[in-house]
């Protein structure tokens, strides 16, 4: 089995993908194109993509060794201050380890967007409770 790909290729492949399904021919041509170089990129072409696609689910013990712990600071108007790699280790974590309703998607997809963003994310008291919840849950 080969090893997985680090997150941002991961991270950036999933958003490729998705492009595939936009409603412009052009849009879906260069996510193709991007798709093809990221795989070269990670020493894989589309028949490693395609395998990887069919492989047996591994159970999330077997790739989660531990559960991460979210690294943030509290500011003085009690928001918290985690860094992007920090949010994104956890992200990744929660959607490897716990199955997640359309609600958690969609709230995991903007944490990944503003990690994409921004170095910094600040999460209010509220958004950091959500986050550590779906964390204690896997």
């Amino acid at each position: 089995m080969q090893p997985p790909l680090p997150l941002a290729d991961a991270m950036r492949l999933r958003k490729l993908i998705l492009m595939l399904s936009s409603d412009s021919e052009g849009e879906r041509q260069v996510a193709v194109s991007k798709i093809g170089g990221l795989l070269i990129r990670c020493g894989l072409d589309w028949h490693d993509f395609a395998d990887r696609l069919i492989a047996p689910a591994m159970p999330p013990t077997a790739y989660i060794s531990h559960r991460p712990r979210i690294k943030m600071k509290q500011t003085q108007d009690h928001r918290y201050r985690i860094a992007a790699t920090d949010l994104l280790d956890v992200v990744a974590a929660i959607r490897d380890g716990a199955p997640l309703d359309g609600y958690e998607r969609q709230f995991l997809g903007t944490m990944e967007e503003r990690a994409a963003r921004y170095a910094v994310i600040v999460l209010s008291p509220k958004q950091f409770a959500y986050l550590t919840g779906l964390l204690e849950e896997i």
